[in-house]
């Protein structure tokens, strides 16, 4: 049992790496309320992250912001500069329409 506690907690700590948006990525907004003025439509993200780590739920703001950070870099990735959220995540999962507004 005492050699357990170690090897499930590194575990643990390995699977609640906070995921960060590159560089590109910081410079894509999100429109929380709505895309406003004249935006271009390039596209749909989808992002996903582990919603439960050996069976216990992960605390809601950490998985949403981690799904907000990934489709921000993908985002990146098709030229956009705005994201728009597609639903409420579930089960770690969500999607993000990616638009050109600058």
């Amino acid at each position: 049992m005492r050699l357990l506690w170690p090897a499930l907690s590194s575990v643990l700590l390995c699977a609640c790496a906070f995921v960060n948006p590159d560089e590109r990525g910081r410079e894509v907004e999100v429109a929380y309320f709505g895309v406003q003025g004249q935006c271009q439509l390039l596209g749909e993200v989808s992002a996903h992250v582990p919603h439960r780590i050996a069976g216990i739920e992960r605390s809601e703001i950490r998985v949403r912001d981690e799904l907000e950070s990934l489709a921000r870099n993908e985002a990146a990735e098709l030229g956009a500069d705005t994201i728009e959220p597609v639903g409420e995540p579930e089960r770690g999962r969500q999607s993000f329409r990616a638009y050109r507004c600058r």
